[in-house]
């Protein structure tokens, strides 16, 4: 069995549903701009916000430690790693998994975003959006800055930006509104 039938046989993905067309082909003629604002996000400020309707002093506090934390450990790992070309390979391969999404191609004749256990799936979204959704999680959340770096859960990130972010989000308020 060749890899690509494999990854037919094991990967699900569903088609996308646009209901406008596709504006890949202008995302990939402008690659070099949007891999630029995706490092850009790496250093832009993070969400400082929970937004949680019951948010409380402790909640918040613990939200501002958590982001500080996680992007005091990305901004440690870019600077040790001490590679010019970090970010830019990390946003260059996350930018292909967005490719995978949209781009019909002769083994790929109907393209769509991975499907990985539990993830959600917008089919819906034009390639220029997915990457939009892209940049706003990776400047919002530290931990999608580290997941982005450590190439960690890409196919997930890629199949709904904003519900990965949210999840991301939601995740961390429930976990310390169990403490």
């Amino acid at each position: 069995m060749t890899l690509a039938n494999a990854n037919r046989t094991v990967i699900k993905k569903p088609s996308l549903r646009l209901n406008e067309a596709d504006d890949v082909v202008g995302v990939k003629a402008n690659e070099d701009h949007y891999i630029h604002r995706m490092m850009q996000a790496f250093g832009a400020p993070w969400r400082t916000t929970t937004n949680s309707r019951n948010s409380t002093p402790q909640l918040q506090t613990a939200w501002d430690d958590w982001q500080d934390k996680t992007c005091t450990r990305v901004s440690k790992t870019i600077i040790s790693r001490s590679d010019p070309n970090l970010l830019q390979a990390a946003a260059t391969v996350l930018m292909h998994f967005v490719y995978e999404a949209h781009e019909v191609t002769p083994t790929n004749p109907h393209p769509g975003p991975r499907v990985v256990g539990s993830a959600k799936v917008n089919p819906t979204l034009k390639c220029s959006d997915r990457v939009e959704g892209i940049i706003r999680g990776i400047r919002d959340i530290g931990q999608v800055r580290e997941d982005v770096l450590t190439q960690t859960r890409l196919p997930e990130f890629v199949a709904d930006p904003t519900a990965f972010v949210a999840k991301k989000g939601a995740n961390k308020v429930n976990n310390e509104t169990k403490k």
